[in-house]
């Protein structure tokens, strides 16, 4: 399995949008940075999963 980059987000992030409409663009490219610098430092799967999704929960809610 390859480590997540902010390049492969936005990659995905882009491919979501186009499939079911949306927001283009990140909020911020700090904040994804420091995400994937946290998740990799955890070692198990769900730590990582985990990490990842509170961080986008919390990007998220703090937008509405």
């Amino acid at each position: 399995m390859s480590d997540l980059t902010v390049e492969k987000i936005i990659e995905i992030h882009d491919e979501i949008i186009r499939k079911y409409d949306g927001a283009q663009g990140i909020l911020s490219e700090a904040t994804l940075h420091f995400m994937i610098f946290r998740a990799a430092r955890i070692k198990d799967l769900m730590g990582k999963a985990a990490t990842i999704h509170s961080a986008c929960y919390r990007i998220t809610t703090s937008i509405r």
